[in-house]
């Protein structure tokens, strides 16, 4: 957790056995929390102090790694290989015939819709 903070990234790092663990730790606590309804005794859950501590506590950590992984340091994606920083115009390969590269935005798009001769 402490290491994803200082990068400000969780790059490269699968979250499956996360999630996985933020399962088990909510089954654990559904488990004693039926077990006392069941009974009508809550001796269950406040009788096993490290079952109920377990499983919360991996639920605490999990929630931040998702919250990390998914809202915090989410991946950015990839501009296009073609796309220039904005403002910048740019000249691409023909995409027809032989009429020489054509002027694009930053967002990728033709602009004045004519090609340039080239260079």
């Amino acid at each position: 957790m402490w290491l994803n903070a200082r990068r400000r990234s969780t790059e490269g790092w699968n979250l499956d056995n996360v999630v996985l663990d933020f399962t088990g730790g909510v089954l654990s606590i559904a488990q004693l929390v039926l077990d006392a309804v069941a009974n009508r005794d809550w001796s269950a859950v406040t009788g096993d102090p490290v079952k109920f501590g377990l499983g919360f506590a991996s639920m605490v950590f999990d929630t931040i790694f998702m919250l990390q992984h998914w809202v915090c340091y989410r991946p950015r994606r990839a501009a296009p290989s073609n796309v220039a920083p904005s403002g910048q115009l740019f000249m691409v390969a023909p995409a027809r015939g032989n009429d020489g590269p054509l002027l694009v935005n930053s967002a990728g798009v033709p602009v004045g819709g004519e090609r340039s001769e080239a260079e």
